[in-house]
């Protein structure tokens, strides 16, 4: 089954301006942490802050705090899958 949907333009306006936001705060991050590159996923992020927080400061800081936590997160995965290879070859 075929179902046309209109478009709402209305909202397009605010749609720029988020994407616009949302490109200041991930060049803003680069700067902060150029170790971390940008990958894909990274704007989807940061979108649930940009549409809670209206100051990009405040979006900023908790995508920049959700990062944090994930690149640790990360770490502790490398360092457990490690271990793990050491016992696999140590009992194997």
């Amino acid at each position: 089954m075929f179902l046309d949907l209109s478009i709402d333009k209305s909202n397009l306006k605010s749609y720029w301006e988020n994407m616009a936001r949302m490109s200041d705060i991930l060049v803003v991050y680069a700067r902060v942490d150029p170790a971390t590159e940008y990958c894909q996923g990274m704007s989807d992020l940061l979108s649930p802050f940009i549409v809670l927080y209206e100051d990009n400061a405040d979006a900023f800081w908790c995508f920049e705090m959700l990062l944090r936590r994930m690149v640790l997160n990360i770490d502790l995965i490398i360092f457990i899958r490690v271990k793990i290879s050491k016992w696999k070859d140590l009992l194997g």
